[in-house]
């Protein structure tokens, strides 16, 4: 059974939320990666540049269940709480796909 759940990316250096995600197994670690390694989205530029400043991304899980929807419906939530044009997502959220694997053409 699979354990999906939402997360925040925090700025330590204000502590203040920056991205809020759906994920499942190592899914906030992955954008730390992307980043350090050329990602284009905004989080990636976002995140280089706490790096940059001497801070770190802090990762904190803040709901959990088996039931992919009710994880979806957690992330519109916190997305509006925090409102969408103070975070770095592309969307207002509820859009994922698990298990969906991108083509090796569009992660180059």
């Amino acid at each position: 059974m699979s354990v999906f759940y939402v997360y925040e990316l925090v700025n330590s250096l204000d502590n203040k939320v920056f991205y809020v995600g759906k994920g499942k197994k190592y899914r906030p670690e992955n954008h730390v990666y992307a980043a350090l390694h050329g990602g284009k989205y905004h989080v990636h530029r976002k995140i280089r540049k706490i790096i940059a400043q001497g801070g770190k991304i802090k990762i904190r899980r803040v709901f959990e269940t088996t039931e992919e929807q009710e994880a979806l419906k957690e992330e519109i939530r916190l997305i509006a709480f925090y409102g969408f044009k103070n975070l770095t997502n592309m969307t207002e959220g509820g859009e994922g796909s698990s298990g969906f694997r991108h083509s090796e053409d569009s992660i180059e």
